[in-house]
């Protein structure tokens, strides 16, 4: 995967969190890195590289839920207990 793919992927994805919130950049940045794979490599090379961003945004949606929640039991914690 390139840079300038990546960066691309970046900027389609800043620009669908606008157009579509909340779920336009995961579409917009795994969209845009399977077209650029897919210009790249033809079709069915290109879903490895589709299948890793998806596996990277689940990773880091799942980061972003576990933080959540434990932020959301601290403080609940602190209401209960202070």
């Amino acid at each position: 995967m390139s840079t300038r793919a990546l960066v691309s992927a970046i900027v389609v994805a800043v620009i669908g969190f606008f157009a579509i919130p909340v779920i336009g950049a995961p579409i917009g940045f795994v969209a845009t890195i399977y077209l650029f794979e897919w210009q790249r490599l033809r079709p069915e090379p290109a879903w490895p590289a589709t299948k890793a961003a998806l596996n990277g945004i689940a990773i880091s949606i799942g980061v972003e839920l576990a933080t959540g929640a434990m932020i959301a039991s601290l403080w609940i914690g602190a209401l209960l207990l202070g």
